[in-house]
């Protein structure tokens, strides 16, 4: 009797080989949309830290009743040209559109997380740039001193379903794109569809 118990006390091989078969199963199938899962919420995450510091820019002109500038920094210190690098929000005191001695930094953000990246266009979509809109500058009252216009987020995959839009009116106002159509892709401010 002894002995009959310590047989039925463990597993075999066989079925120790056939639990892990299924189980590297289940993770091959769940993996890709794992993955999927975390490449839309970096975009995401990445876009919400985007329209919360343009939120602060413009909440701070208004409450300085100055002008507040949102410019790509490359380095975290100056204003540079690729938005995807990180960026700064500062109150421009002499009106010069860059960093100078006299200008007080509100928020620095460093380079977007995995690889994604950020483009600017104000014409409709037709062209897409990350240096095209050199700064997002907010007036005293929060209206935007330069042209409306549409960033567009997109994933390191480049792949259009996970692309996001963030839309500024000349208004200075912050919308999010939206999938209109219901075809899976997110549109910028004309209606079109985005494209990475």
């Amino acid at each position: 009797m002894n002995q009959m118990n310590q047989k039925d006390a463990g597993f075999t091989l066989i079925e120790l080989l056939i639990t892990i078969a299924i189980a590297a199963i289940l993770v091959a199938a769940a993996t890709p949309s794992f993955q999927s899962m975390v490449e839309k919420n970096s975009v995401s995450s990445s876009l919400s830290d985007f329209s919360a510091s343009l939120r602060l820019a413009r909440a701070e002109a208004i409450r300085r009743g100055l002008r507040v500038v949102m410019c790509p920094s490359d380095d975290q210190a100056n204003c540079g040209s690729v938005w995807a690098n990180g960026w700064l929000v500062f109150v421009d005191e002499d009106g010069g559109g860059t960093v100078n001695g006299s200008d007080e930094i509100v928020r620095i953000h460093d380079a977007l997380a995995s690889n994604n990246t950020l483009l600017w266009s104000e014409d409709g979509g037709t062209s897409w740039a990350s240096g095209v809109a050199t700064s997002v500058q907010y007036n005293g009252r929060g209206i935007i001193n330069t042209n409306q216009g549409t960033f567009k987020m997109c994933s390191r995959s480049n792949n259009d379903l996970y692309a996001r839009a963030l839309i500024i009116s000349i208004m200075g106002s912050l919308r999010h794109g939206v999938d209109g159509d219901s075809n899976g892709i997110f549109e910028d401010d004309s209606g079109g569809d985005l494209s990475c």
